[in-house]
């Protein structure tokens, strides 16, 4: 389907008001964007920004995510809810303290060019991301038990079995694992930056970097990925869109993009673009706080008045329009549990 998806931002001026940010969506009926597909080779035209790295141990931004998400895999992902499900492990079993995680992996696994990828690449892939001559600048992952590299909590006790010790129980483990920090590359990563080559890639995700187009990076369906090759072949990840998104969509220039807030307002009452506009929660908030050192706000009595004095859905729908919702939590409701209300 072709979307424009839309992420607000809030203005500086408007302190102590948290925000849940909203991802807007344009998408066409899925039958329009199959017959497009077979028109152009099933091609996706994505505005996926500039191109930071090809190395999931240096992911800096929300658009390196999107991208490292294309090109490799971990032993969990995520699916529509948010929830972890199995990708490269076929199950797992977890100790009743908690502590222990027993990842069992599926059977034939490759990477993409057709080499094995078995429970050491896994093992081996996370001792990188923790190696400090790596200075890897992805988030921390979920430590396990520390020590010598032969000491460490993570064992690949044969070709199909990986065994991770934690320090403390963490029910989050699994989407940890699910997060491209974690993901599994191949044996020729090194500390380099630029060990990975467009056109020489090899992952083991669903895409591969496949050949330059200008400033435009194309992704190729990788016939080896574990749950079979995606249904798109090809994806251009578009890295200098000229002119605005909106009016790129509308031109039919672009099948995916962003746009700011005041785009997503007007799309919502456009005849032709409306009937595709989608909204959900995005996974974030953004809030400003107080400076608890200083006066008046080192007073909690007035921050709390503060807190009380202000009308969030007022200031929400002037700062970001559809673009936003007031925030409850810093935890935006996309991460809450299942069944919490």
């Amino acid at each position: 389907m072709r979307r424009l998806t839309s992420v607000g931002r809030l203005p500086r001026l408007i302190a102590g008001v948290a925000v849940i940010l909203l991802t807007l969506s344009l998408a066409r009926s899925p039958s329009h964007l199959d017959e497009r597909a077979a028109a152009q080779g099933q091609t996706l035209r994505y505005v996926g920004g500039e191109v930071h790295t090809l190395d999931p141990a240096f992911i800096g931004s929300a658009s390196d995510v999107q991208l490292i998400l294309q090109l490799y895999a971990g032993l969990t992902r995520l699916d529509e809810n948010g929830q972890p499900y199995a990708s490269l492990a076929a199950s797992w079993d977890v100790s009743g303290d908690g502590l222990t995680y027993t990842f069992h992996l599926r059977d034939g696994l490759t990477f993409s060019d057709g080499s094995t990828l078995e429970a050491a690449d896994v093992r081996r892939s996370w001792l990188r991301i923790l190696d400090p001559s790596t200075r890897s600048t992805a988030p921390d992952v979920e430590r396990m038990t520390g020590g010598p590299e032969d000491q460490v909590g993570i064992q690949a006790r044969d070709a199909h079995t990986l065994v991770v010790r934690l320090r403390h129980p963490a029910g989050y483990f699994l989407s940890v694992l699910a997060t491209p920090t974690t993901f599994v590359v191949p044996p020729t990563a090194d500390a380099s930056l630029d060990w990975q080559k467009v056109g020489a890639f090899v992952g083991s995700g669903p895409y591969l970097a496949y050949r330059m187009d200008g400033v435009d990076l194309v992704f190729k369906a990788n016939a080896h990925y574990v749950a079979g090759a995606p249904p798109i072949s090809e994806v251009r990840w578009i890295t200098d869109l000229t002119g605005d998104a909106a009016t790129a969509f509308a031109d039919d220039k672009v099948d995916l993009t962003s746009v700011g807030a005041s785009d997503a307002g007007w799309i919502a009452f456009d005849s032709g673009l409306g009937p595709a506009l989608h909204r959900a929660a995005a996974l974030g908030v953004q809030y400003f706080g107080f400076d608890t050192t200083r006066p008046p706000f080192d007073d909690a009595r007035v921050r709390r008045a503060f807190a009380l004095a202000l009308d969030r859905p007022r200031l929400v729908q002037l700062a970001e329009g559809i673009g936003g919702t007031p925030a409850s939590s810093v935890v935006p409701p996309g991460l809450w549990p299942k069944g919490l209300v």
